[in-house]
């Protein structure tokens, strides 16, 4: 048996040969004591990492060309021989591939063999979805998103937005949900609203910010910017806090990033590594750093982020938005509600009621 360690835009991965075939080709959350990136070198493992690389990368790279060993196991080959016949590009639910085995009515126990796949993207089980929206991943919902969304040609699908922007599909969803729901859509049209890509300098934005003006946050930033040098977790570390706070930061904000700067710094904050938990797991890892409380994390997690499904109910323009959307308050019940109705689309939702609240929308 031969390893090798792998950097990727999801994180680090590890992929192993046995006997001339892949027999694993999956995700690790650290690498392993007194491992590196790189290892063994044999034609099978840089012919993989190479494929793994390109087409994580958007390239039209033919994955399930690569030799392979299936399990002995006659449903769970099947299954596996199924999934790695599914196009590029294409899905099929799980009741469809329990079909074509010939096992009606097999859905869940497809749904097994993928949750057991250690060849991730050469056997493609992120192609297989529930009847309704993309299900359950190893990686994630919402690389399972981006993964379908790159094979139909989308080349930024893994490239940290700049922008969110409302898509079609979340406006077309949004209007389904009533009649008030969809004259504000038709009536504002599409909105967006500008992302910090980089997650570190977003959390520093994000403590900045905390109970100052805009323009106050506005300044201090172009003075840490100025002042401090990149905004980046290794070099921030080389600073005191006493050079920290004298860029208008108060005691505690200045040892809130010194302390966010060293997690980061020793890579648990590790970008593709936050890809591959849900919206809900991020705001749960975010949290955990000093100074951030849920509603921060949750602003983090769409404006620098990028995800599609952020609905802040603590959020006090969240609830003005419904309000006005409504025509009275709604009780806690009331929002839990409509958040669960807006998802996938919570994002867009927020910025539709941000809009509504400002001032913005239907008369």
């Amino acid at each position: 048996m031969a390893e090798r360690f792998v950097r990727t835009v999801l994180g680090p991965f590890r992929l192993e040969e046995d006997a001339g075939a892949l027999t694993a080709l999956e995700p690790v959350d650290r690498l392993p004591e007194g491992k590196a990136f790189g290892g063994a070198s044999t034609d099978l493992l840089l012919t993989a990492e190479k494929a793994l690389c390109a087409y994580l990368s958007g390239e039209e790279t033919d994955l399930s060309s690569l030799p392979l060993r299936l399990p002995e196991a006659s449903f769970a080959r099947k299954v596996l021989e199924a999934m790695r016949a599914i196009p590029r590009g294409e899905t099929k639910t799980y009741a469809e591939v329990a079909r074509l085995v010939g096992h009606e009515g097999a859905a869940r126990a497809v749904g097994s063999v993928c949750a057991k796949n250690r060849l991730l993207f050469v056997l493609p089980c992120h192609r297989i979805v529930p009847t309704t929206g993309v299900g359950h991943y190893r990686l994630g919902s919402d690389v399972k998103r981006r993964l379908l969304a790159l094979e139909k040609g989308d080349a930024d699908a893994f490239r940290p937005k700049t922008v969110f922007v409302t898509s079609e599909e979340a406006m077309a969803h949004l209007a389904r949900l009533g009649a008030d729901w969809a004259r504000l859509v038709e009536e504002t049209g599409p909105l967006e609203r500008a992302i910090i890509p980089d997650l570190f300098e977003g959390l520093v934005r994000c403590f900045t910010s905390q109970q100052i003006s805009v323009k106050a946050a506005d300044a201090i930033m172009g003075r840490l910017r100025q002042n401090c040098g990149p905004l980046t977790p290794e070099h921030l570390l080389t600073l005191d806090l006493e050079h920290l706070r004298a860029q208008g930061l108060s005691a505690n904000k200045a040892q809130w990033i010194h302390r966010a700067a060293k997690r980061f710094a020793e890579g648990e904050f590790e970008s593709g590594l936050l890809l591959r938990l849900d919206d809900e797991e991020v705001v749960e890892k975010l949290v955990t750093l000093d100074g951030v409380g849920r509603w921060t994390a949750e602003m983090i997690t769409l404006f620098t982020l990028g995800r599609d499904d952020v609905l802040s109910l603590g959020d006090l323009g969240i609830c003005r938005g419904f309000e006005r959307l409504y025509g009275h308050p709604l009780s806690k019940a009331e929002l839990e509600r409509a958040k669960r109705r807006a998802s996938p689309f919570g994002s867009a939702a927020s910025l539709y009621l941000w809009h509504l609240a400002s001032g913005g929308g239907v008369a």
